[in-house]
């Protein structure tokens, strides 16, 4: 931050409003066209929609008083404050409920500007928050003396630009991230379908893994962090589909011909066959240079190259990866 800048508090340059709850026992208050906001609903960057909503009666009978559009809401009472401070900026008219607060009426600030610093003033939100065994709070006092740097508003304008910029980018990327995912899965999954219900594809068989494959258990050796011996293969190495070097691997110190027995070779198919449900059978595929061996909770498949591409057959496994499962083991290798 530039000293020439300056600091103001958060309850100088805005107005804090709070909300509240119609009586839940009167049918007249609920089931409007008023959008009532409680933390539940504040689940993104923009909040125009919630699960419950009330009547103008209701705005006019109780503490739930209308927020205008482009008001910041933070959650200020809530278990979830634990690990997170939920917020974000209003797209219509609405009301909140006392878990809430809003933050209106900037003065010598970008709404926007404002809204990205609390943003990244999340770790310090969380350490104004004090806890209970249940609900946790972030107190308005706390909120109004957060310091908040406040350059030229033409510079917070060109800082909104560039952030405007970067986050549209990084979006469309996990976007077409998550699309490409979701392609290859199902172009995995009805190929897949295809072969094992007996569609008409001239050349295609179906056989037992154990028919076209060797498979091998890992290495069952106390582990270093130090850097003795040999770098050594585990679950969190099996990342979408590839077993990769995560530059936070553990070490076993072995001997030589150990290591020959479970050094790890390109082409080498590795799946977990033992942890928490959703993670047993993640397969990824080994296609790097260096001495690895492989974990006990790993296991090694080999594929006979006349029968089976590794590529395929490593797509396949991660599009079953529940098949064969009973607890939290893959059984019967």
């Amino acid at each position: 931050m530039k000293a020439s800048w300056g600091l103001k508090s958060l309850g100088e340059l805005v107005q804090f409003r709070g909300g509240g709850t119609p009586d839940s026992s009167n049918s007249s208050y609920w089931g409007g066209d008023i959008a009532w906001v409680s933390p539940k609903d504040i689940k993104s960057a923009e909040i125009g929609s919630s699960i419950d909503h009330i009547t103008a009666e209701a705005v006019q009978n109780s503490a739930a008083s209308l927020i205008p559009s482009g008001s910041i809401l933070i959650v200020v009472r809530s278990g979830i404050l634990a690990r997170t401070v939920p917020m974000g900026v209003t797209t219509c008219e609405l009301v909140v409920n006392q878990d809430i607060k809003a933050l209106c009426q900037y003065d010598g600030i970008d709404r926007r500007f404002l809204h990205y610093f609390l943003l990244h003033s999340e770790k310090n939100l969380l350490k104004l928050v004090t806890r209970s065994a249940t609900v946790h709070r972030l107190s308005t006092d706390n909120l109004r003396q957060l310091k908040v740097p406040l350059p030229p508003l033409s510079e917070q304008q060109r800082i909104v630009a560039i952030l405007d910029e970067a986050f549209e980018g990084l979006t469309l990327a996990t976007a077409n991230a998550e699309k490409n995912l979701r392609n290859a899965r199902e172009l995995v999954e009805i190929t897949v379908e295809s072969a094992t219900v007996g569609a008409d594809r001239p050349g295609w068989v179906e056989a037992r893994l154990g028919e076209i494959c060797t498979t091998q258990y890992g290495l069952s050796k106390s582990m270093n962090s130090e850097g003795k011996g040999y770098k050594i293969f585990r679950m969190g190495e099996i990342q979408r589909g590839r077993a990769v070097d995560t530059g936070n691997m553990k070490f076993a110190d072995i001997f030589k011909d150990e290591f020959e027995l479970y050094r790890l070779r390109k082409g080498d198919v590795l799946f977990n066959r033992t942890n928490s449900f959703e993670l047993v059978g993640k397969t990824g595929l080994f296609d790097s240079d260096g001495d690895y061996c492989f974990a006990s909770y790993l296991v090694r498949v080999i594929f006979d190259p006349e029968k089976m591409d590794t590529r395929f057959a490593c797509y396949t496994m991660n599009a079953n990866v529940s098949c064969g499962t009973s607890g939290r083991r893959l059984q019967g290798l």
